[in-house]
């Protein structure tokens, strides 16, 4: 079986969860960076295509946002699953993929999750470090818990990656 694993990274930290994914998965697996523009890679020839994402101010990053649009007639023809990655530990998931996705693509998705994130302040400029620094401290007064890559999710999602490519119905 073959996976493709298409994600978009600012800081590295969904680079490193999709490692964490693509280690975790049966099969062949790609796994392709998206950058300023959109590749030219044949989905259908994948049995499953997950996308990842940070998600910044409620939106995910706009090089995967015009991916989904791009291809999304194509992804609704594969079984697809989806995650983010970002500093909300207790985010309304469905309606920010609602925010940057088609509701036919988030519909269709059979694996839907956050699996944490982290602030890496040494990839910040000064401005940036302060602002989310002051950010995070309130967000951590309003809802309290560590800021991290959730690693019980990532086991989760990549479980229920492997029965989808085993073709065991997630239902």
């Amino acid at each position: 079986m073959k996976t493709l694993i298409v994600y978009t990274s600012k800081s590295g930290v969904t680079k490193d969860v999709a490692s964490l994914i693509e280690n975790t998965l049966s099969g062949s697996i790609s796994v392709v960076a998206l950058g300023g523009q959109s590749k030219d890679i044949d989905l259908l020839s994948f049995d499953l295509i997950i996308l990842g994402s940070p998600m910044y101010m409620g939106y995910l990053r706009k090089a995967m946002r015009r991916f989904v649009f791009e291809n999304q007639e194509v992804l609704l023809r594969r079984p697809l699953a989806l995650f983010v990655v970002g500093a909300h530990h207790q985010v309304n998931l469905d309606k920010y993929l609602r925010m940057s996705y088609p509701n036919t693509v988030v519909e269709h998705a059979c694996i839907k999750s956050h699996l944490g994130g982290e602030f890496r302040f040494d990839e910040m400029g000064l401005f940036k470090r302060m602002l989310v620094r002051k950010i995070a401290k309130e967000k951590a007064n309003a809802c309290p818990g560590e800021v991290k890559i959730e690693q019980e999710a990532i086991a989760t999602f990549s479980e229920e990656a492997n029965k989808l490519l085993a073709g065991v119905n997630l239902e």
